[in-house]
């Protein structure tokens, strides 16, 4: 077992591998973890999440574009490759999230960037991919017991879609708090389609899941 020095070092490393989108580098930190016996959760929470964190800030800075969002992503992807089967207690993520594409809607770009974005920051997430039907959401979300329920929706004709999904899957499990996000999607438009949640791209949607889950806790 590594002492807590060396074991924050290799943390730092990983993350600027990630933010760097060094992806060989990333998976190199990531065994060296591993063969540490780093708690891979404190792994995904103190490594992943705070690069997340940074890549989005520079992001909303306009210092990376999509396709060096997209690199990191890929880095990010390859590290959880290797961390999750070392998770022995799943119950010590942060939540479980059944995210999607409504129906109707095949652009994947954004709702992979969220999905990394989610996992890196310690969510179970299962994708059920795109052009998802109402049903489909409601079993996915039944079946997993999610706590959350993430709809992407790209376009204004699919944005119609949410309330009649929100209200499917609510009639199965009427606890589940729901977020939305899509290029023409606002928190007063998430609001009227009966959302708890609205991120407006992946840089944001850590902060806004934990902010609803705990808000519904507290009822």
């Amino acid at each position: 077992m590594a002492s807590e020095e060396t074991n924050r070092e290799m943390l730092k490393e990983l993350r600027d591998a990630v933010v760097k989108y060094d992806e060989q580098k990333a998976v190199y930190w990531a065994n060296r973890v591993i063969d540490k016996g780093v708690d891979p959760v404190i792994a995904i929470k103190d490594g992943l999440a705070q690069a997340m964190s940074a890549i989005g800030e520079l992001y909303k800075a306009k210092k990376y574009g999509l396709p060096g969002v997209i690199a990191c992503g890929d880095a990010v992807n390859a590290v959880l490759n290797l961390l999750r089967p070392h998770i022995k207690d799943e119950a010590r993520m942060k939540g479980k999230i059944v995210i999607g594409n409504v129906e109707g809607d095949n652009h994947e770009l954004g709702k992979k960037l969220v999905k990394i974005a989610l996992e890196a920051s310690g969510w179970l997430v299962y994708d059920l991919g795109v052009d998802v039907k109402a049903e489909e959401f409601a079993k996915g979300v039944q079946r997993v017991d999610a706590d959350i329920l993430a709809l992407s929706a790209w376009a204004t004709s699919n944005m119609l879609q949410i309330r009649k999904i929100i209200d499917t899957v609510r009639a199965r499990k009427p606890k589940v708090v729901c977020m939305v996000g899509g290029p023409h999607m606002t928190r007063e438009l998430a609001t009227l389609y009966g959302a708890e949640g609205f991120a407006e791209n992946f840089a944001g949607v850590d902060a806004e899941a934990s902010r609803i889950l705990k808000q519904a806790q507290a009822k």
